[in-house]
């Protein structure tokens, strides 16, 4: 079967959006004010109360989870769809929010374990609830000041190691950082560890969201922290991904409580969730390498992942490869690209990379020893794509570009629900 003939499915999807003109008046401070815009995209159609935390469900990409009537028994967790410009980012939102999950007391932690699980944070009453995959509600509750969370907790996030999941934890009462551990009970749900206080102090330590080394204005991996005071710290991290030493204020003149933090799956912005003011805000600038998007999850089938090595430079070291790990062997596979992402369910995973699409053809991969690829034996192949000086030349790119690229390829495996394979995603700015 010919490339263009397997690929026929992408060329029917698109993304169709609208777009807004978004409000524009806060300020960054310091090395990033130059660097990233804040874009103020209002209230969330629908969401009652003050506003608690926020995510993004990893089952569809454009749907935005919010905490409604937060810090009293009435909280409940809602769904709402966002609106994207044509460059993806959110300004704006789709319809009315509606109920998903109830949530008494949410605060701004929100996040979800590898194994689907929605945890919380709650105020004043210093718990953690957990939503396990199916329920309406929380079907467990931990009380956080015995195990030693001082003050009533803010945020929170799940960490996943070696030595098993951990849980980062702050509490705004004591301006502290802590660590512990998750271990499964059993039940669907996790016992919680005994909390220790990670660092420095972190004043009115609030929600969390993690940066990567090489953003624009970061150069070590990085929290971000909201808090009640208007601003968001920024904290260096040591390798246990815990507060090493203060970065001072990433967000300055943040009108209201800061209060929810997630990154947006789709574009890495950082959205922000004003509690008292109910509105949102979209900080936009994260362009460097980064991944973002889910690629295919089936189980029997393999979950091609992409890598790089090297920086997308146009007169620095010429050293800039795209590779695609975990694939089929002998299987022709594609490397798509354009100036535009998307997130659209496709083979098992998402469609990343929006229209007009560009195909670099590889054939067959190379196979490598049996489980090198870094996955099961099924899935032993390697394929990779070196991004040259010449290759951005002869495509009229220049420095500034942003490009968004993922591989695609035939899936071999008897009896599975899709016919093809994509990995994850990547989202790259084109350098001097």
């Amino acid at each position: 079967m010919s490339s263009s003939t397997w690929l026929t499915p992408l060329a029917a999807l698109s993304l169709v959006i609208s777009a807004a003109t978004p409000l524009r008046a806060q300020v960054l401070g310091g090395a990033f004010a130059a660097q990233y815009e804040i874009d103020n995209v209002g209230a969330v159609p629908g969401v009652p109360g003050n506003y608690g935390g926020i995510a993004f469900d990893p089952a569809a990409g454009n749907r935005l989870l919010i905490g409604g009537n937060a810090n009293n028994n009435l909280g409940a967790i809602y769904s709402i769809t966002v609106r994207r410009d044509a460059q993806g980012h959110i300004d704006g939102f789709v319809g009315s929010a509606l109920k998903r999950f109830d949530a008494p007391f949410i605060d701004g932690g929100l996040t979800r374990t590898q194994s689907g699980v929605w945890l919380y944070t709650t105020f004043p009453l210093n718990m953690l609830g957990q939503i396990p995959p199916g329920a309406s509600g929380p079907t467990k509750t931990t009380l956080l000041s015995g195990l030693g969370v001082g003050g009533s907790v803010g945020g929170c996030t799940v960490v996943d190691g070696a030595g098993g999941a951990r849980i980062k934890l702050t509490s705004p009462g004591v301006s502290r950082w802590y660590d512990a551990a998750l271990t499964p009970d059993g039940q669907g749900t996790f016992n919680v560890g005994l909390a220790t206080p990670r660092g420095p102090t972190v004043p009115a330590a609030g929600s969390i969201a993690y940066i990567d080394a090489g953003q624009p204005g970061f150069n070590a991996p990085t929290a971000l922290v909201t808090s009640c005071g208007g601003f968001v710290g920024a904290y260096t991290l040591d390798s246990n991904r815990d507060p090493l030493a203060s970065a001072g204020s990433f967000v300055l003149s943040l009108a209201g409580c800061a209060d929810g933090l997630t990154l947006d799956p789709l574009t890495g912005d950082l959205v922000i969730a004003v509690a008292d003011l109910r509105r949102i805000h979209v900080v936009k600038g994260f362009t460097a390498v980064a991944r973002f998007c889910q690629g295919t999850n089936v189980a029997g089938s393999c979950s091609p992942r992409i890598e790089f090595s090297g920086t997308p430079t146009l007169t620095g070291p010429d050293d800039f490869v795209l590779r695609a790990r975990d694939l089929p062997s002998g299987q022709n596979t594609l490397q798509i690209w354009s100036f535009a992402p998307t997130q659209q369910p496709f083979a098992g995973g998402f469609l990343c990379v929006g229209q007009p699409l560009r195909r670099i053809a590889i054939p067959g991969g190379n196979v490598l020893p049996a489980g090198a690829g870094g996955g099961a034996n099924i899935c032993p192949a390697l394929a990779q794509v070196a991004w040259t000086h010449g290759f951005f030349a002869s495509n009229g790119l220049v420095a500034g570009d942003t490009l968004y690229t993922q591989f695609v390829t035939r899936n071999p495996t008897p009896g599975s629900s899709t016919s093809l394979l994509v990995s994850d995603a990547l989202r790259f700015t084109l350098l001097p």
